[in-house]
């Protein structure tokens, strides 16, 4: 597809990065839209491992040009120390940075710890990376975006940005020289990759007539708007943060691939119906190495919820599925999924807005036959166990999407890939 999007549809840490590392091939363009430095995208690629928190995945592919766009919130000092570790990659003429996204400084890491520490009891469980503190500047409108840096007073801005910030016991955790001073020796690095993104869509896109792959981060459940509030992320990771995170029309976008984990995760607090408390928990973290890429933090982990997922699918226009991480449910004696939810004894179809409603549901699961077999080398859908089979046709039509690429391993090519005529 010319235009082609990539969206976590559960609470992030679905296995995008990995999709897009292999089908960013295929494209001329990768962009992110929305996010920072909470989202972390993992890639293992000829045995190493690579964890890209604000570089878009595709970058790996030496023929593919990356975007980061105008929806972003850019740690400058974090991206600066992702390009530097990959050495051994050229960057010239293939990274670039909208002119218009926000920047994270050390000031928005210090109040998202602080406004975390506040909570107590009742934390969120932010990565504390400063993406709520950026986003909330941006939209009270005394945010820094990257645009600021070229004007001949960006000195006085930042140190006024602190001032007015901060309080004055604050100010004591800062020496502002040097915040000043690292701030614009990061731009000065970053600066050669700076493009002003509607210039670069007119010339390289609508009349070169390249491909783009857009690059999803977080979650869908996560969502400011649509997700399981407050216990959310600051941005819109569904399909709309393309639109306002890249300036790129959303009716252009052909295909939308839903990125799904054979079970559920999530970091930090918040609702979760189906999240498991025994021994089938403690399999799925350690089998499926679920700690976070960004925190290190152990995720919480349970079964598939195909009623929650459902929901963001038809949200997002999902048009076909990336089943992941199917290899760890191995060697449980039975696999479950959520295909109901009753409320008060009265049976819903969707995820109830308010939290009180959510930790009052009653769960109806579906059950299926454990597997013992070793599915990681498997190319072909046929050659997978019966119960893993039976397993994946239930999850196709409870959701009414074709699932289109299986995950069966950490490596690049530990893929299973359909043909979606066949397989419907």
């Amino acid at each position: 597809m010319k235009y082609a999007a990539i969206l976590g549809c559960q609470w992030g840490d679905e296995g995008k990065g990995k999709l897009v590392d292999i089908l960013s091939s295929k494209y001329d363009i990768i962009g992110r839209c929305t996010g920072g430095a909470n989202a972390g995208h993992t890639i293992k690629f000829k045995d190493q491992k690579h964890v890209f928190h604000l570089l878009p995945s595709g970058i790996l592919r030496e023929n593919t040009e990356c975007v980061i766009g105008n929806g972003t919130v850019i740690c400058m000092e974090t991206l600066v120390s992702e390009i530097s570790k990959l050495t051994n990659l050229n960057f010239e003429n293939r990274l670039f940075i909208s002119d218009r996204a926000f920047v994270v400084l050390p000031i928005h890491k210090f109040l998202d710890s602080k406004s975390e520490s506040k909570l107590k009891d009742k934390k969120i469980g932010t990565t504390k990376r400063g993406i709520g503190p950026a986003y909330s500047l941006k939209i009270a409108r005394k945010g820094l975006r990257i645009s600021d840096f070229f004007q001949k007073d960006i000195s006085k801005k930042i140190y006024d940005f602190y001032m007015d910030n901060l309080s004055p016991e604050d100010l004591e955790n800062f020496n502002l020289e040097e915040e000043v001073k690292n701030a614009i020796n990061n731009f000065k690095f970053l600066k050669r990759f700076i493009i002003n993104l509607d210039d670069y869509l007119e010339k390289n896109v609508y009349k070169s007539n390249k491909s783009i792959l857009f690059e999803g981060a977080n979650g869908a459940l996560l969502d400011i708007d649509h997700g399981t509030y407050p216990f959310v992320t600051s941005s819109n990771p569904t399909i709309g943060g393309i639109a306002t995170g890249f300036g790129f029309p959303a009716n252009k976008i052909s295909e939308v691939i839903g990125i799904v984990k054979a079970y559920c995760t999530r970091v930090g607090a918040g609702p979760f119906p189906s999240e498991l408390f025994d021994q089938t928990a403690k399999h799925l973290q350690s089998v499926g190495h679920e700690y976070g890429s960004t925190t290190g933090r152990p995720r919480r982990c349970g079964w598939l919820d195909l009623v929650s997922l459902k929901t963001m699918i038809q949200k997002n226009g999902v048009t076909c599925i990336n089943l992941t991480k199917l290899d760890v449910l191995k060697d449980l004696p039975y696999i479950k999924v959520v295909k109901g939810y009753y409320l008060n004894g009265r049976k819903i179809t969707y995820l109830p807005t308010r939290l009180d409603d959510i930790y009052q549901l009653d769960l109806d699961y579906e059950m299926f036959e454990g597997f013992s077999e070793d599915i990681s080398m498997i190319k072909n859908f046929e050659d997978l166990p019966k119960s893993v089979k039976a397993y994946v046709f239930y999850i196709q039509e409870f959701l009414g999407v074709p699932i289109k690429y299986i995950g069966v391993g950490e490596k690049r090519d530990d893929l299973i890939t359909l043909d979606i005529q066949t397989f419907s």
